[in-house]
This record gives structure tokens, C-alpha cells and sequence, in this order.
């Protein structure tokens, strides 16, 4: 193939690109001298149609011209001269739509760079098949030295280690000249020095012979494998190479397991393996069809030569069927779930499966895995010390891809475990050294609240100095304060901040890494956040406590600490303490309760709204709850509708309010989050639905611009009309842009 092919529209591009910068910088000129050439010679065309004397001079000349024989060249010159003037009046008009596309909008390289660079990656991908092309030839003539020079700066090598190494290059050069009979047949010479236990070279022949039969049929990919096997045997060879696909052919050769590759294969050549199986049943590589087929059990059966695969493939077909036999999700713990499975085929053969991988190949990629799926299983089925006992060697099996699952799934069992058993588990995770760090907080505060809090303190004690001692610290700080134990909750973060510092100061602390030291700067701000929750209670006497210090601390716990689980305890206790008390607010206190509740019990928040409207229907937290029914209503509950009867009567009953703004503005940013999906639902676009769904959002974000402008109309003077001019302008961008 000619490496220059393409290289002939280069210049071409360059001349079209520098004509349009020259017609940009000449327009106005280059039209008006145009159009006065047209004219000219138009007016001469219609002058000698309507003028003798104009006409015969015409004649003349051209008879003139006839006899000198130049008339067909001047006739030529006329032509072009008027189609030259007619393209440039062309151009120059075009010239502004050109310069858009040469111009692009998002700042990427002009058009025709683009299209420069597409030829050179293309005339590289011309040359690339010649190098390849180029080492084939010489290779095949016997020349190696040649060919040999050529396949380094093919591909870049210095030297080769061997040349058994050197060959497989040769091979990669027939692969990439797409010659896959020619890359197999060389694959098999490679082989021939090999002993008859060495199948190094499965995967490469495998890839050649699919390959080959991507682009030939079925009967000339057998017509091949049938001639290889004539001239070398059949210890790599095997027809089932041309319809198992060579992803599924890789993952066997690693020893992996993977669904993913598998559920693509179609069913036409699910038939034909089907089909070859029937025919060839006593092939070598037979079992990597039953594989491919998912047909594990099957494939154990033969004496093959990917048991390790099979078996871990077979046990863990049999583990998902029993999660899904009793709705368990992924890691999901249930100590009942299998309580009553032990003794099935089902439960025993799973096990059974996963035993036998570990006990035969310990050092494969899957054992780790079925160690701990076996500690899954177990536990699911409340024996706890089996589980142990399997989760415990995960952590010196296999690849150890499966060792930090054992923390993830270890913080849903430790809250059900017995006393004994919970300080096992936690030497267990000890032992390990170091959690996942996206586990810590999962594991701590599993440990912190699974049992009496002196028992807990203990086995934080029992945790290595730093990070997850530290963890299990805040974690009991936080339980504490969830507890109302303050005093116990100051006692704890008095003993965090002593051997916080005494890590710090230790030389273990200096070998961390930057983000280990940041993590630590981290829990140390979480720990002084609980703390500030601590003093903020214990600055008051608690036993002299009056409903306006409760009142206080329910505001401050749900504005300065987001923790409305605090701010409703303590309105709980107000309501309990002086709830009888004629003077107590009632009303204000329930006002409080609807705020704290709305987002973390919506259905009750609303109840205790009625309850204010009903019993106290002239207070001044009246119009405030409503409000928060229409939050409630409209971005809780998305219940629009309702949010807009809501806020009808709240305009209608209490017309000063001064909630009504907070009510427009709520019910109108439920709205305008539809807008947030209108700028991608184009009409043939499949996840947003068809125009109807379009003009659905249309319509609500025009119901959002209105109620917007309304706010801007009605209350001009707060922070809601700022956010609506805001607002206004993001949505027309969605509807607009």
C-alpha cells in the first residue's frame, strides 16, 4: 500500500484554509470589483443582442479571430472569466459561513487541522501494516536479519531476551497484518520446543483461531484447525477455539471467574457449541465449552484442565441462587437466613464447592474468596464459629482481593455476636493490622454500640494506637451524647485528646503518609464538634434546666450542629417537664417540632402542624407550619398538588403571614427542579420520554418563572427575591440555551 495515498488533500486543505482567510480580510473590495465584471460583461451580452453596429463588430472580430485561429481560446477565456467571477461572488458570500465551521465555538483546533490530523493518523496506520507487511516478507524469505531489524523499530525494541521471545513478535506482526492462519501456524512452531505440560501458548492460538474465524466462515476456520492438527498435533488445538470468545479464553488462563464475559455469547453460537460438544466430546479443551455454557457441573465431569475454575464457578452459582432463594443482597447479613438450609443439597454442595477450592489451590485467585464466602455462608446460618474460623484465613489465601470484604460484612454481624465471640472477631480484625479506611467508621460504630459501654471501652482500648483507637473514641463520644450521658461523653473525649497527643508525639506518626496525617486532622475536628455539643449542655445546670434553656439548645443543636435527633429530645423534655404549666408556649414549642421533623419524619411532622392549626389557630407560628407543609408537601413528599391547595389557604387565612414568602419560594423550587431535567429530555432522547414528557417540564417551569415573579412582585424587599431573579435567569438558560 502507498504510504503517501492520502497525503494529496493536505495541500488542498491548506489552499481552501488560506483562500477563506484571504476573502475574510477582502470582502468588501473583491464583491464590488465582481459584481462590476458581471455587470460589464452582462451589459456586453445584452448590448450586442439589441445593437447592429455593436453586433457586426462582433462578427468581425470573431471572424477575425477565426482566422488567426485563436477564436476557440478567446471563446474559452470569455468562459472562465465568467464562471471565475461567478465563484469568487460565491466565495465571498460563503465566506462568513466557512469561517463558522473553521471556527469552532468549543475551542477545540479549527476543521481542517482536524481533518490534517485524521490523514497523518491515518497515513501512520498505512505505514504501521507496511512495517508489518515489510518484516512478514523478509521473515518469510528466509532474511532474518532484515526481518529482524525491521520488527525492533516496529515495535520499538532494543533487543530480545531470546528468541523464542524474538518469535512471538513475529507473530504479533502476522496478528497485525491481520494474517490470523499465518499467526497460528507460527504460534505452534513456537510451541514445538515446549514440553507437553507447558499450555503457555493456549491463549495466543485461541485469539489467532477466533480471530480467523471472524472473518472467514465456520467451515474454513475447521479446514484450518483439521491442517494444524495434521502438521502439529492436537496438544494446543482444538476447534472449540473458534467459538468461545477469546476474553472468556483469558480470564480461564488468569483462573478467574467472571460473569460479565460470559452472558454475552449469542444464541446461535450457544448452538453451536451445543453442537461441537455433541460431535467432539472427548476434546481435550472440552470443559471450556461447558464453561463458556455455564454448564459447571458438566465440566467437572471430564478430567480437564480448568478444575480450579469449575469449581469455584459451580459453588458460587449455587451461593447466588440461595441468596436469591432467601432475598439476600450481595453481603447482606440475616444470622436466620439459612438456619433452616443447612442440611439441603443446595447448601452442603456450596460449601462443599468452596472447601475443595481452598484445600486444592490455595494459592489460586479464588481463595480468598471462598473462604469468605464460606464464612457468608455460615454466618447466615448463626454458626459463628465456623464463620470465624473461614474468615480468618482469607487474610493468607489467594490474590487477597476478598481480605478487606471481611470488614465490610464483620460490622453487620458484631452487634449480634455474644460477648466472647465479639472480642474473637475484634482480635480477628486487629491481627489485620489496618481496616480499608472506607470501613473504619462502619466497624467502630458496629463495636461501639454492640453491648454495655465499659465492655466497649475496653475493646477500644484493646484497638492499635492511631487511627482506629482514635475512630472508636469519637464513636463513643457520639454514643454517649445520643445516650444524654454528657458527663460520660467528656470522660471519653478527656482520654481521645491524651492519646491523640501521645500519637502524635510518637514516631509513629511521622512515618504517615500526607493523607493518613489529614484523616487524623479530620477525626480530631469531629471529636472537638462532639465536644462543643457536650459543653453547650453541660454549661447549663441540667437539673435547673427552664424550657427557654430547652428551647435554646433545641435551636442551637438544629442550627449550629444539624443533630435535630438532640433538638427534638430536648423539646420532648420541655413538653413533658412544664407542658401542664399555663404559661409554657405550647404552640412555639410544636412550631419547633414540625421544623426538626419535616425532613426526618415528614408524616408526622404534618400531624403535628394540624394539631397547632387546630388547637391553636390564632397563634403566630400558624402561617410558619403551613409553610413547612408546603416543603413538606412539595420537596419531600413531591406532592405538588397538595403543596398548591396548601398554599392557596395559607394566602388566604393568614395574608400577612410573614412565612408567605418561604411558601411561594418552596413550592416554586420544587418546580424549578424540573427544570434541571429539561435541558437534556430532547424529543429523541429514550431516558427522558417523548415531547409530551418535554412539554410536561416545559409547563412547570413556566408555573416556576410565574411564581418567581410573583415573589419579586409581592415581597421585594427579602433575600426570596433575589433568589427568584436568580433563579428567573437559571431557568431560561434550561429553556432558552
Amino acid at each position: 500500500m502507498n504510504i503517501g495515498k492520502f497525503t494529496f488533500l493536505k495541500p488542498m486543505i491548506s489552499i481552501l484554509k488560506t483562500l477563506v482567510e484571504v476573502l475574510k480580510e477582502v470582502k468588501t473590495p473583491l464583491l464590488f470589483w465582481s459584481f462590476l465584471a458581471l455587470c460589464i460583461l452582462v451589459g456586453f451580452y445584452i448590448f450586442s443582442k439589441n445593437n447592429d453596429w455593436f453586433k457586426s463588430l462582433i462578427m468581425e472580430t470573431t471572424s477575425a479571430l477565426s482566422r488567426l485561429g485563436l477564436y476557440k481560446i478567446f471563446r474559452l477565456i470569455v468562459i472562465c472569466a465568467f464562471v471565475l467571477i461567478l465563484l469568487l461572488i460565491i466565495l465571498t458570500f460563503s465566506a462568513p459561513i466557512i469561517d463558522r465551521y473553521i471556527e469552532n465555538k468549543y475551542e477545540y483546533s479549527n476543521t481542517f487541522d482536524q481533518i490534517d490530523r485524521k490523514l497523518d493518523n491515518l497515513n501512520t496506520d498505512v505505514q504501521i501494516d507496511e512495517k508489518y507487511s515489510e518484516i512478514i516478507k523478509y521473515y518469510e524469505r528466509g532474511d532474518f536479519e532484515n526481518a529482524t531489524y525491521r520488527l525492533k523499530d516496529a515495535f520499538g525494541i532494543d533487543d530480545f531476551k531470546n528468541d523464542d521471545e524474538k518469535l512471538g513478535y513475529f507473530v504479533a506482526a502476522y496478528v497485525g497484518n491481520q494474517q490470523f492462519d499465518k499467526a497460528a501456524e507460527e504460534v505452534l512452531k513456537r510451541d514445538i520446543e515446549r514440553p507437553k505440560w507447558d499450555m503457555s501458548l493456549k491463549l495466543d492460538l485461541a485469539y489467532c483461531i477466533r480471530r480467523y474465524n471472524l472473518r472467514n466462515t465456520l467451515f474454513e476456520t475447521f479446514s484450518l484447525i483439521e491442517n494444524l492438527q495434521l502438521k502439529f498435533g492436537s496438544k494446543l488445538i482444538s476447534k472449540f477455539w473458534a467459538l468461545i470468545p477469546s476474553s472468556i479464553i483469558g480470564q480461564i488462563e488468569k483462573g478467574e471467574h467472571s460473569l460479565y464475559f460470559l452472558e454475552g455469547i449469542p444464541d446461535d453460537q450457544v448452538n453451536n457449541l451445543k453442537a461441537l460438544i455433541k460431535k467432539y466430546p472427548k476434546d481435550r479443551f472440552v470443559d471450556h465449552a461447558y464453561y463458556a455454557l455455564q454448564e459447571y457441573e458438566l465440566g467437572l465431569k471430564e478430567s480437564g484442565l480448568i478444575k480450579d475454575v469449575l469449581i469455584y464457578a459451580a459453588g458460587y452459582r449455587l451461593l447466588s441462587e440461595l441468596k436469591l432463594s432467601h432475598g439476600l443482597k450481595r453481603w447482606e447479613f440475616n444470622s436466620k437466613a439459612f438456619v433452616h438450609s443447612v442440611n439441603d443439597s443446595s447448601f452442603i454442595n456450596c460449601v462443599n464447592h468452596f472447601k475443595s477450592y481452598v484445600n486444592t489451590y490455595p494459592d489460586r485467585p479464588h481463595a480468598d474468596d471462598s473462604a469468605f464466602w464460606l464464612g457468608f455462608l455460615y454466618s447466615n446460618a448463626g454458626d459463628f464459629e465456623a464463620s470465624l474460623n473461614w474468615f480468618s484465613k482469607v487474610n493468607s489465601l489467594g490474590n487477597g482481593d476478598y481480605n478487606y470484604y471481611i470488614e465490610t460484612f464483620l460490622a453487620k454481624i458484631i452487634p449480634e455476636l455474644p460477648n466472647d465471640l465479639i472480642d474473637r472477631f475484634l482480635d480477628l480484625l486487629v491481627q489485620k493490622k489496618s481496616f480499608a479506611p472506607f470501613n473504619y467508621n462502619e466497624i467502630i460504630n458496629s463495636l461501639v454500640y454492640s453491648g454495655d459501654s465499659s465492655a466497649v471501652l475496653r475493646r477500644i482500648r484493646t484497638l492499635q494506637q492511631g487511627e482506629q483507637r482514635l475512630l472508636g473514641y469519637v464513636a463513643l463520644v457520639e454514643r454517649f451524647n445520643n445516650e444524654y450521658k454528657w458527663s460520660y461523653s467528656k470522660g471519653i473525649y478527656s482520654e481521645f485528646i491524651s492519646d491523640y497527643d501521645a500519637y502524635i508525639d510518637s514516631g509513629n506518626y511521622d512515618e504517615l503518609s500526607n493523607w493518613e496525617k489529614t484523616e487524623l486532622t479530620e477525626i480530631e475536628k469531629r471529636a472537638k464538634y462532639l465536644a462543643k455539643q457536650t459543653d453547650l449542655v453541660l454549661s447549663y445546670s441540667e437539673s435547673e434546666l427552664n424550657y427557654q434553656d430547652m428551647a435554646s439548645l433545641a435551636i442551637s443543636f438544629r442550627h449550629d450542629f444539624y443533630n435535630r435527633k438532640l433538638a427534638l429530645y430536648f423539646i420532648d423534655l420541655a413538653v413533658k417537664k412544664f407542658g401542664n404549666n399555663p404559661s409554657f408556649p405550647l404552640d412555639y414549642f410544636i412550631y419547633l417540632m414540625v421544623a426538626n421533623l419535616r425532613d426526618q419524619d415528614p408524616v408526622e411532622a404534618i400531624r403535628a402542624a394540624e394539631t397547632l392549626l387546630k388547637n391553636f389557630p390564632s397563634s403566630q407560628y400558624c402561617d410558619d407550619v403551613m409553610a413547612d407543609i408546603v416543603y413538606i408537601q412539595a420537596i419531600v413528599l413531591d406532592k405538588r398538588n397538595d403543596a398548591r391547595k396548601t398554599l392557596n389557604t395559607l394566602v388566604v387565612e393568614y395574608p400577612d403571614g410573614n412565612a408567605l414568602d418561604n411558601a411561594h419560594n418552596w413550592l416554586a423550587m420544587s418546580l424549578r427542579n424540573c427544570c434541571e431535567y429539561y435541558y437534556s429530555c430532547s424529543d429523541d432522547n429514550a431516558r427522558y420520554g417523548s415531547a409530551e414528557y418535554r412539554q410536561e417540564k416545559k409547563a412547570k417551569c413556566d408555573e416556576a418563572k410565574a411564581l418567581y415573579k410573583e415573589i419579586i412582585r409581592k415581597f421585594p424587599d427579602t433575600r426570596f427575591a433575589l433568589y427568584a431573579v436568580e433563579n428567573i435567569q437559571r431557568i431560561n438558560k434550561r429553556l432558552y440555551y
